[in-house]
C-alpha cells in the first residue's frame, strides 16, 4: 500500500543531523492507533518543523502538513480499497521482478536505518545518516534506469513513482534533492497521465511534491485528460487541499522569514521564490471552486469503511464547512447532544465564559497526551468564567465513561461516537482540535495542542475579552 512510503516524508522534515533529534525518536515510536482513516491524529511535529517550530497566528507548518495527511490516509485508502491487485506485483523476473527487488533493496535499508538510528550514539547519525542516503541513491537511480529501459510500459509508471518516493527522501540531506524526482514526474505527465492509479499518484505524491510546479502540471494534466471519473476526481480533491494549504503556508512564511530560510536550505531559493509570488486569496478561491466541483461532479466516490465520511461529497463539505463557517470571528455553530450519562446540555449553555473546545477521544494518541495539560487548566481557572468542554469520539460510550471514573479526565464531555453528528457539523478532520471561544460564543482562535501557551492564551483572552458570568 501506498502508505509504506510516509515514514520517509516524515523523516526528511525532521532534521536528522542533530537539530531536534527528539522529534526522530517520536516518528520512530508513532502509535499505529495514531493513523485512523479520515480522523488523524498524528504528531504535527513530524512535518513542518526543522527545528521545533511553535504555532504562528493559530496555525503552523507542522498543522499544514497534518491537514494534508488528513486527507492523504483517507483517500490513498479509498483508491486501494477499490482497486484490484496486479498479477505482476510480486514477480521475480523481468522488468517487474527488477523493480520488486529495487523496492526491497529501500525498504530494507529504510528499516536498517530506523534500528540503527533509534540506537544511535551522537557520533554514529552522519554514518548512519551516509548509508541510508547512499541507498537512497541508487533506489531512485535503478528505479529511473529501469523506467528508461522499458519507456511506455506499465513498469515504467511504478518505477517513476519510486523514483519520486525514494528522491523526496533525500531531503536528508544538507542540499537540494537532485533532478530525477522532476524527471520522473515531468515523464509521467508525458507520457503517462492516463495510466491506472494517476489520481492516486497525485494524493501520494502531495506530501512529497508540494511545491513543486512539475507536480502541479501533473495533476492537472489528470484532471484534464485521464479517462476515468474516479483519477480525475481524485485529483480534484488533491488540488483543492493543496490549494488550501499552500495558502496557508504563503502567510505563515511572509510572517517568519527565519521559517522561510530553513525551507530555502532545503528546497532552493528560487522554487520559494515563485512559490511565495502566488497570491494566497486566489489560492484560497480556486480551492472554494474545485471544492464545489468535487461535490458536484464526483461526490459519490465513496470512501472505505472506517472513515468518518461516507462519500467524496461529504468530505469536501467538511472541508468548505470548516472553511467559512468554523472560521476565526465567526459565530460558532450550536452543540447540543448527550454527557457519559445521557444528559443533555448545549454550548449556549455556556454562553457568557470562556470555552475551550476539544475534539479529541482515547483513540488517538495525541489526544491522550493532551488529557494533563487540559486537567491542569480546569484547576488553574477553577474560579474564573472560563469552561473546558470536550467532544468525544470513541465508539463506546462506556470508553469516556472510564476515563472520567479514574479522573483522566476531568471535565464535561459530549459523546459523539465514532461517527458523530457534532463532529460532522464542525467538519473536524483532524484530531485533536480545538477551539477557543469568548462569552459572546464567537470562536477568537483554534490553538494548536502542542503549543506550551495554551493556558496565557486562554487567560489573554479572559483579559481582553470580559466574560459574563452565568446567571
Amino acid at each position: 500500500m501506498a502508505l509504506n512510503y510516509l515514514p520517509d516524508t516524515y523523516a526528511w522534515i525532521a532534521d536528522l543531523r542533530g537539530k531536534n533529534p527528539a522529534i526522530v525518536q517520536r516518528f520512530l515510536q508513532v502509535e499505529p492507533s495514531d493513523l485512523r482513516l479520515g480522523s488523524i491524529a498524528v504528531d504535527e511535529q513530524f512535518y513542518g518543523s526543522f527545528t521545533g517550530l511553535r504555532p504562528i497566528g493559530g496555525t503552523t507548518l507542522g498543522g499544514i502538513a497534518k491537514r494534508i495527511l488528513a486527507a492523504v490516509v483517507v483517500l490513498i485508502a479509498a483508491a486501494d480499497a477499490r482497486s484490484g491487485d496486479d498479477p505482476s506485483r510480486g514477480a521475480t523476473s523481468g522488468p517487474r521482478g527488477r523493480l520488486e527487488a529495487v523496492k526491497a533493496g529501500y525498504m530494507d535499508a529504510r528499516g536498517r536505518f530506523q534500528r540503527e538510528y533509534r540506537a544511535a550514539k551522537a557520533g554514529d547519525i552522519e554514518s548512519i545518516l551516509g548509508r541510508y542516503l547512499a541507498a537512497i541513491d541508487r533506489a531512485a537511480a535503478d528505479a529511473m534506469k529501469l523506467a528508461r529501459d522499458h519507456a511506455g510500459e506499465p513498469v515504467a509508471v511504478d518505477a517513476l513513482r519510486l523514483v519520486v518516493t525514494v528522491e523526496q527522501a533525500g531531503h536528508l540531506r544538507d542540499r537540494r534533492p537532485t533532478p530525477l524526482s522532476d524527471e520522473a514526474l515531468r515523464i509521467l505527465r508525458r507520457d503517462h497521465v492516463q495510466a491506472q492509479g494517476m489520481g492516486t499518484f497525485c494524493i501520494e505524491a502531495m506530501l512529497l511534491e508540494p511545491h513543486n510546479p512539475a507536480y502541479e502540471s501533473l495533476i492537472r494534466a489528470v484532471i484534464d485528460g485521464h479517462p476515468r471519473r474516479e483519477d480525475r476526481g481524485l485529483a480534484s480533491f488533491t488540488l483543492a487541499e493543496l490549494r488550501q494549504c499552500q495558502a496557508q503556508e504563503i502567510r505563515v512564511l511572509r510572517d517568519k522569514p527565519e521559517i522561510l530560510r530553513s525551507i530555502e536550505a532545503i528546497r532552493g531559493r528560487e522554487l520559494m521564490e515563485r512559490f511565495l509570488a502566488k497570491d494566497p486569496e486566489a489560492l484560497d478561491a480556486e480551492a472554494d471552486t474545485l471544492l464545489k466541483r468535487v461535490i458536484a461532479d464526483f461526490g459519490e466516490i465513496p470512501l472505505p469503511d472506517g472513515s468518518r465520511y461516507q462519500t467524496i461529497a461529504d468530505y469536501a463539505g467538511a472541508e468548505l464547512r470548516g472553511r467559512h463557517e468554523l472560521a476565526i470571528g465567526k459565530p460558532a455553530p450550536e452543540i447540543e447532544g448527550c454527557d457519559y450519562e445521557g444528559k443533555p446540555f448545549r454550548l449556549s449553555d455556556y454562553r457568557g465564559k470562556i470555552v475551550l473546545l476539544t475534539f479529541s477521544g482515547n483513540w488517538c494518541g495525541p489526544c491522550r497526551r493532551l488529557y494533563l495539560e487540559e486537567r491542569r487548566l480546569v484547576e488553574r481557572f477553577r474560579d474564573r468564567p472560563f469552561a473546558l468542554l470536550g467532544v468525544n469520539t470513541d465508539d463506546e460510550v462506556a470508553t469516556l465513561r472510564k476515563s472520567i471514573a479514574s479522573g483522566e479526565i476531568t471535565w464535561r464531555c459530549w459523546w459523539d461516537g465514532r461517527v458523530g453528528p457534532i463532529a460532522d457539523r464542525w467538519g473536524i478532520l483532524t484530531f485533536p482540535s480545538l477551539f477557543l471561544i469568548d462569552g459572546d460564543g464567537v470562536i477568537r482562535a483554534t490553538p494548536d495542542h502542542q503549543s506550551p501557551t495554551l493556558g496565557n492564551d486562554v487567560e489573554a483572552l479572559l483579559v481582553r475579552i470580559p466574560a459574563r458570568r452565568s446567571p
